[in-house]
């Protein structure tokens, strides 16, 4: 019996001077100078709200909320006789 060769695909890879060929690497062109950040961000610290951040909280919102919570509570009293 005489056994049959299949021909070998080949693949041409070229040579330096084909202007298809695949050539070396180059370096790659995204480093920069800005340090890598931790594997694990620590916890931020909580946001705590200054005095003038507070005085300016309640002289913007100050009589809203102190007629919403006499509101609710005139309200609570209501169901609360009603119940």
């Amino acid at each position: 019996m005489a056994q049959a060769r299949k021909p070998r695909s080949t693949i041409r890879l070229g040579t330096a001077d084909d202007p298809d060929a695949p050539g070396p690497v180059p370096h790659p062109d995204h480093s920069s100078d800005i340090p890598a950040a931790p594997a694990t961000h620590p916890p931020e610290p909580m946001i705590v709200p200054s005095d003038s951040a507070i005085g300016e909280l309640w002289s913007n919102y100050g009589p809203t909320l102190i007629i919403i919570v006499v509101a609710m509570l005139v309200v609570g009293f209501l169901l609360a006789e009603l119940g």
